[in-house]
């Protein structure tokens, strides 16, 4: 094909993309590779995948293309609909995770609420007395100001959960802070079921900075707390135990419960897309799927680990110091 007859079946607003990618082949006299739209003679818009090699001539001009051009217009159509369809089931499961949750919620913004109407209380009858109790007064003002913060936080945590975070710049991040922020959301439903958490945190002096998206990674957590919530809440002293271990350059975060664990023969299907060990009505199978796959982009690993009794989920995820953090920034 000659350089003319490419560059004009190229549609225009694709041609600022694949120019640069051009004059860098036709520079270095080496092959390209691109995907772009052109318009066919009949005035059809077709998505190409064109690999090819610019023939130069004695000046150095460029004459022709020698290479290969395929329409993938309907393979990529395809793989759209699946990455939407993708999107779609996860956007679903957390919302069950929210659903599940939703009584936790309730009630840990039922309890600042509460507060917050015992201290405007106790204002409203100081300042009706005759000689008003000033410090009293801002005492109580103080206590409705950290009461009003800490829904403002509930609320920014799970607004932060709700909305798709696979599209966030990764920031530095505490792992224990995703980790208070997921037990914020299940302590309510934990406490209902008389289910122990027990949450063993490193030494203070412990670095456990993780590079992540914040959102994601919340939301592995979350999907594991509610699967020990689940393998739990019907045993009697059902307990879950949460630690946060240093592997060399990993990061572990270990949810351990002492639930029945995974029926043998299953681990290895345990996270399959759709596969559930759960009763028909309480699980999607796509929690441990979707968990494994946002760690394994996060360039970490999510393994299931038999106990006697229970299960233990690790997510091992690469640990970043200050000084890494710098680098990556």
């Amino acid at each position: 094909m000659s350089v003319v007859d490419w560059e004009l079946a190229i549609f225009p607003e694709d041609r600022l993309k694949v120019e640069p990618i051009w004059a860098q082949a036709v520079k270095r006299r080496e092959m390209f590779e691109t995907e772009c739209r052109i318009v066919l003679p009949n005035g059809t818009l077709r998505l190409v995948h064109c690999i090819g090699k610019p023939v130069i001539d004695q000046s150095g001009k460029p004459i022709k293309i020698v290479g290969t051009i395929h329409d993938v217009t309907e393979v990529r159509s395809i793989q759209n609909k699946i990455k939407e369809q993708e999107a779609h089931l996860i956007y679903s499961s957390k919302m069950s995770n929210l659903g599940e949750m939703a009584g936790g919620i309730a009630h840990e913004i039922n309890n600042p609420l509460a507060i917050i109407r015992i201290s405007a209380g106790i204002v409203a009858k100081l300042a009706a007395k005759p000689e008003v109790d000033l410090k009293m007064i801002i005492e109580q003002s103080a206590t409705i100001m950290r009461t009003v913060d800490r829904i403002a936080d509930i609320i920014r945590g799970l607004r932060a959960f709700a909305r798709d975070g696979e599209r966030d710049a990764k920031e530095r991040v505490s792992a224990r802070k995703i980790i208070d922020d997921a037990l914020m959301f299940c302590r309510a439903r934990y406490q209902n079921q008389n289910v122990v958490v027990q949450w063993e945190r490193p030494a203070d002096g412990e670095v456990d900075l993780l590079y992540c998206r914040p959102v994601q990674i919340s939301q592995v957590m979350m999907n594991l707390l509610n699967n020990a919530f689940d393998a739990v809440c019907n045993i009697p002293l059902g307990t879950v135990v949460i630690k946060l271990e240093r592997r060399s350059e990993n990061l572990a975060i270990v949810v351990s419960d002492n639930g029945p664990g995974v029926p043998e023969g299953l681990e290895e299907r345990i996270f399959e897309p759709f596969f559930t060990t759960k009763s028909i009505g309480q699980g999607t199978g796509l929690g441990l799927s979707i968990s494994s796959s946002i760690v394994k982009a996060h360039g970490g690993q999510l393994r299931y680990q038999r106990l006697n009794p229970g299960a233990s989920f690790v997510m091992e995820l690469p640990r970043t110091g200050e000084k890494q953090i710098d680098k990556a920034a």
